[in-house]
């Protein structure tokens, strides 16, 4: 009976990867229709037909091999390479049970209680350990060379490992069954180290993009604001020029009211940055929109030595996210933002400081977002700790007595 308990070990290893790459509704659907047929084939096939199948034991692991590759492809809807990836990394680790099963009868006999206990903790463990890494997000970035390399590896272990079995003394037996629990967590520990690397290599592809379109997007923005400062700059003249040129005072009222409106889009900021000049009148407009007072001190004439696009990128994504905490506060009087740019010496600061409500955590250095598409959620503030980083600065951020503040500080060169 113990025989025929391998496929349904593999079975079972195969649905753990599986439900850590897919948790959709169709997804669980096909795993119930795996399992009927599973307990269709053990209904059917007597307990005896078994016993006789255990002569034939290669054949029969190399059926219940392709079964679980096959499996994989019909619950998962994936491609034949991904899906052999996943088995293969079931196989591994179902293979370390089998040794760790096999070494603890070899110690106090064959139970099956105690070989289910077995199970149970190997896959808990190996599944925390491992499955959350391979397949998080990763699934599609699987290269030919890592799936055939772990594919002849674990076939080669497990084969050279199978071949003399009975013969081996029992020293002998837990020395192999040990190095060949080391072999396969070592290729399943290789397999997380590569999809990390995956993971990195794409979080900084993004980080580039994001970096790209907003120097395109400042590029943008300083021709509209230019255009705007000029009209503005004509059209106060204009109005002036009609203002003193009549004596209604109704219509004077009405130039001068108009006069505001204008002077609100001509408000041009001088920072010593025509970048940071930029950015800040932008979003200052921006902060007038949303009812938000802005508090801003900022001396830009020492930025020289960074990209505008950088200083663009950096103070937009700061003080986005400052506008996106405070907008959302009920008592206007709190929506304020205080942007300082201050130097000393050979260092620069840059601080943006806004109220929030509620409770902030974080997770290492972002706080966790509450939006639903979390795993989007962050690159704008990665993307400012990717730039400052490539000046040699430091970038942090402080959620204390609702005041939410971030700092970065750069050397001046």
């Amino acid at each position: 009976m113990s025989f025929a308990w391998g496929p349904i070990q593999m079975l079972i290893a195969c649905l753990m990867f599986i439900l850590t790459v897919q948790r959709e509704r169709r997804t669980q659907v096909r795993i119930g229709a795996v399992l009927l047929a599973h307990a269709v084939v053990y209904v059917v096939l007597p307990l005896r037909t078994w016993a006789e199948m255990i002569a034939f034991w290669q054949y029969i692991f190399a059926i219940y091999l392709c079964l679980s590759l096959l499996y994989v492809h019909f619950i998962l809807a994936c491609s034949w390479r991904q899906a052999l990836y996943c088995t293969t990394c079931a196989l591994a680790m179902q293979h370390i049970f089998c040794n760790v099963k096999l070494v603890t009868r070899q110690m106090i006999g064959q139970y099956f209680w105690v070989d289910l206990l077995l199970m149970i903790l190997v896959y808990i463990f190996f599944y925390r350990i491992f499955a959350a890494r391979l397949f998080t997000g990763m699934f599609n970035q699987l290269g030919w060379i890592d799936l055939f390399s772990s594919v002849i590896v674990v076939l080669f272990v497990f084969g050279i490992n199978l071949s003399g079995d009975r013969q081996r003394s029992p020293g002998m037996f837990f020395m192999w069954r040990l190095a060949d629990t080391i072999c396969c967590c070592y290729i399943l520990w290789l397999q997380a180290v590569k999809q990390e690397q995956f993971r990195l290599q794409k979080e900084k592809d993004d980080l580039e993009r994001i970096v790209d379109q907003q120097k395109h997007q400042y590029e943008i923005t300083r021709d509209m604001i230019e255009r705007i400062n000029e009209h503005c700059h004509d059209i106060k003249h204009q109005i002036h020029s009609v203002s003193s040129s009549t004596d209604n005072e109704s219509l004077k009222e009405y130039l001068g009211t108009l006069a505001d409106h204008v002077m609100v889009y001509d408000m041009a900021i001088r920072t010593g940055n025509k970048a940071l000049d930029t950015v800040l009148m932008e979003k200052g407009l921006l902060c007038r929109e949303k009812q938000i007072q802005w508090i801003c001190m900022a001396d830009g004439s020492k930025m020289s030595f960074i990209k505008p696009c950088d200083i663009y990128a950096v103070f937009g994504n700061l003080i986005d996210n400052a506008i996106e905490a405070t907008e959302k506060l009920e008592d206007t009087e709190k929506r304020v933002i205080n942007v300082r740019v201050t130097t000393h010496e050979s260092l620069m600061m840059i601080e943006v400081e806004n109220l929030y409500e509620g409770d902030l955590h974080f997770e290492g250095d972002l706080p966790v977002t509450t939006k639903e598409n979390r795993e989007r959620h962050g690159y704008g503030m990665r993307s400012v700790e990717y730039i400052v980083g490539t000046y040699g600065g430091t970038f942090t951020m402080q959620a204390e007595d609702s005041v939410f503040r971030t700092r970065i500080l750069i050397p001046i060169p």
